[in-house]
Order: structure tokens, then C-alpha cells, then sequence
């Protein structure tokens, strides 16, 4: 029965995650990159962003801000949230609400809505 849950959640997540980004949470983990840009992420801020990488979401640091970051933060926080975004060549770009949108440093292009789920992999890498 164990099994069969574990099998059912999977599929389920693999579900959610191939309607929201365009690829399964199990392909991210079996390919190693993120689910929300396809990128293999090798900067981490802090060993509790890595493990949550590698271990529980399969998101990158800079995805993981794009994608949760409250418009209204506090102005420390969306500091260090740019600095992120900085370590993988982008810049935020704050909306009022999630996910955010951001703009290439390499090619200076404004990425947002379903771009932000190609664009690094597609045009920049």
C-alpha cells in the first residue's frame, strides 16, 4: 500500500508540476535540473538553499524567488533576493504578484510569464 501511495503522489506531482512548468518533477530530478527554468543550478546562497534543490523541490534559488516572492517584502529581503538573481545572470524585475519577472543580463531581454520557463535554457546558454 506504501508503494502504491508513494507511486500515486508522484504521479501527482508530476501532474502539477508538467501543468505549471512544462516538465515532471521526476524529469528534474533524473536530469538533475530545475524544474521551473531547466538549468543545472551549481551556485547556491546558503547549504539550505542546496538542500532544498537537491533534496525536496528540484527548484533553483533564482526560480525560487521568481516564484514566491511577496511583491510586498521587506526592502532587506528583496535585496538579497536581486543578489540571488544576480549569481544566475538576472535581474529581478518585481510585479505585484507572483511569479516576477526578470531580465536577462546576458541578451538584456525582459523575461516573463511562460518565457521564464525556456528562456535560459533556449536562448542564453
Amino acid at each position: 500500500m506504501s508503494l502504491n501511495s508513494n507511486s500515486f503522489r508522484q504521479q501527482e506531482l508530476d501532474r502539477m508540476s508538467l501543468k505549471a512548468f512544462g516538465r515532471t518533477a521526476s524529469e528534474a530530478f533524473s536530469r538533475n535540473i530545475c524544474v521551473v527554468c531547466g538549468i543545472h543550478p551549481e551556485k547556491f546562497p546558503t547549504d539550505a538553499s542546496r538542500r532544498e534543490y537537491e533534496e525536496i523541490s528540484h527548484i533553483c534559488p533564482a526560480c525560487w524567488v521568481i516564484e514566491t516572492l511577496p511583491p510586498d517584502e521587506s526592502i532587506k529581503e528583496i535585496e538579497r533576493a536581486k543578489r540571488i538573481l544576480r549569481d544566475y545572470d538576472r535581474e529581478l524585475v518585481l510585479r505585484q504578484k507572483v511569479p516576477h519577472a526578470w531580465k536577462c543580463l546576458r541578451c538584456n531581454k525582459l523575461i516573463q510569464d511562460e518565457e521564464r520557463l525556456t528562456h535560459a535554457t533556449d536562448s542564453c546558454s
